[in-house]
């Protein structure tokens, strides 16, 4: 997931944002918060420019004042892409161990978390 701030941020990685500036043309860009991809998975858009950055931003916010951190992550797994064309935990559980997700294992918990997309 790579949201290491996740519980720190207000749906918007500042910190993540301005090392990314300062590091300059070239580098790996900043990979958007949990919360700001909950806000692209509930509002897709095909269009990736600045106007649809924005909204993106506004709707990451705006979650963060309305759920809980709890509540946006539990969003966030259950409906993130996990392997090819498998979404939320609850299926991967499912397609990769045959078991509901609530009685997968520790390393199985572990494999699962390492197949989510990496978000962009």
């Amino acid at each position: 997931m790579g949201d290491r701030r996740f519980y720190s941020h207000f749906g918007i990685d500042l910190t993540a944002i301005a090392l990314s500036l300062h590091a300059g043309p070239g580098t790996k860009a900043v990979r958007s918060c949990i919360t700001h991809q909950v806000a692209k998975i509930l509002f897709p858009s095909d269009e990736r420019n600045l106007e649809v950055k924005i909204q993106e931003a506004l709707v990451a916010i705006w979650l963060e004042w309305r759920l809980s951190k709890d509540e946006i992550l539990k969003v966030y797994l259950n409906r993130v892409q996990i392997g090819r064309g498998i979404f939320g935990v609850s299926e991967a559980a499912q397609s990769y161990f045959h078991k509901q997700v609530q009685d997968i294992e520790l390393g199985e918990s572990a494999l699962l978390a390492g197949l989510i997309n990496a978000p962009h």
